[in-house]
């Protein structure tokens, strides 16, 4: 507890706004190469940390510009500098856990994606490690029916980063607030490219932590 406490203060005073843990028995759904032991043998949990993408930020870069091509962020380009600031504070935390005699490998923020199914990666557009679903498993949320994740904090406006160690962190509870998605369809309708209403399969169920969520494939 003494360790999880430290780690969780040190994120926090380095700048993050969201810290939780997610044991890695609450992987056991996931294929190997997208779970925590797959990126480091022998490995308990993932330490998620996130920040809050500023408001207006958001809003303004989803306003139509003179050429209305929604791929002109804007405004919402800080998150390049927030996966700076994110990586940086992983950096560091790596650096502490490893300091207390622990191994840990720090995604990084930016990840690796794997546009095409590879191996036992059956899923198109996946992530070494799905930020989403490890803050989902660290109890900081849910997952939204447009696939994001959700905060009771910020909603869908936070940025993620992982670290997977193979320290003994207390895992956080699973999020048990009120339902953070009501399923309004709004994401449908305000998507600029149409992502949530054009060539959908079924929607994925995923079971985590002895929660089942369902988002639009």
């Amino acid at each position: 507890v003494a360790l999880t406490d430290a780690v969780k203060a040190m994120a926090l005073e380095l700048g993050a706004d969201l810290v939780g843990v997610a044991p890695s028995a609450r992987y056991k759904n996931a294929p190997l190469m997208m779970s925590p032991e797959g990126h480091l043998p022998g490995a308990r949990c993932v330490f998620v940390i996130g920040i809050h993408h500023p408001d207006a930020a958001v809003e303004l870069g989803g306003e139509e510009n003179g050429e209305n091509q929604p791929h002109h962020a804007g405004p919402y380009n800080i998150q390049g500098t927030m996966n700076t600031k994110l990586e940086c504070i992983s950096f560091q935390l790596a650096r502490f856990i490893e300091d207390q005699g622990y191994n840990v490998v720090a995604i990084p923020a930016t990840n690796v994606w794997r546009f095409r199914p590879y191996q036992e990666v059956e899923a198109s557009f996946a992530p070494d490690l799905s930020d989403i679903h490890a803050a989902t498993a660290a109890g900081l949320g849910q997952i939204g029916y447009s696939g994001l994740f959700l905060s009771p904090e910020y909603g869908p406006r936070q940025r993620l980063c992982c670290l997977v160690t193979d320290a003994d962190l207390e895992p956080s509870p699973m999020y048990d607030g009120a339902p953070l998605c009501d399923r309004c369809m709004q994401c449908i309708e305000w998507c600029p490219m149409g992502a949530l209403d054009q060539e959908l399969g079924p929607e994925i169920e995923l079971e985590i932590g002895g929660k089942t969520f369902r988002y639009a494939n």
